[in-house]
């Protein structure tokens, strides 16, 4: 991860900030499984219990971020809502790394499943019903973008978690830019 460029999302007094931002995350989306998981993201402007921020900032080798980079820049589902920076250098020694990993909720069906499973080992009780309802239904607190789905259509929220790491983390990345353990330089 030795080279980087930034997306950052054009003010727009019709469309909020966070839309753009969820706009240009979709169609990343579609551009990134071509890379096999090695392009990495992270968001420079990221803030707990808020949003990404207006910069998307993308990580890999010269060779391929440039070639993503171009494909980018000559997109107008991009270019209309962004400025596409250059490709540059990675600081030597970044501040810290980041691991940015999706965070999915569970959902009621996986509370049904879990009930079925304690009761068919009679290990339920009300106690535990109310501790694993409290659970899930605690409210995530976590920058997100609201996406669709490109194979069936359908709407979700994408949450992101980011977590500090004093070492770099190599490893693959999803088609979202985003990975459980792999870490991309933070500065």
């Amino acid at each position: 991860m030795n080279r980087y460029f930034d997306l950052e999302a054009i003010p727009n007094p019709q469309i909020a900030q966070v839309d753009v931002v969820a706009q240009l995350m979709q169609q990343t989306h579609a551009l990134l499984p071509q890379y096999l998981g090695r392009v990495g993201l992270s968001f420079p402007e990221y803030r707990a219990q808020k949003t990404l921020g207006k910069t998307i900032r993308f990580f890999d080798n010269d060779k391929d971020l440039r070639h993503l980079q171009s494909s980018i820049a000559a997109n107008p589902k991009f270019s209309n809502y962004c400025v596409v920076g250059e490709v540059q250098h990675t600081p030597e020694e970044p501040e810290a790394y980041a691991c940015f990993a999706r965070v999915q909720p569970k959902g009621n069906s996986n509370l049904q499943r879990l009930k079925k499973r304690h009761q068919a080992r009679g290990t339920w009780t009300d106690e535990l019903e109310q501790e694993i309802q409290s659970k899930y239904s605690a409210n995530l607190k976590l920058p997100h973008v609201n996406l669709r789905s490109m194979s069936n259509g359908q709407k979700f929220i994408l949450f992101v978690q980011k977590e500090k790491k004093p070492l770099p983390v190599e490893g693959l990345f999803s088609s979202y830019g985003l990975s459980n353990t792999a870490t991309v330089p933070w500065f």
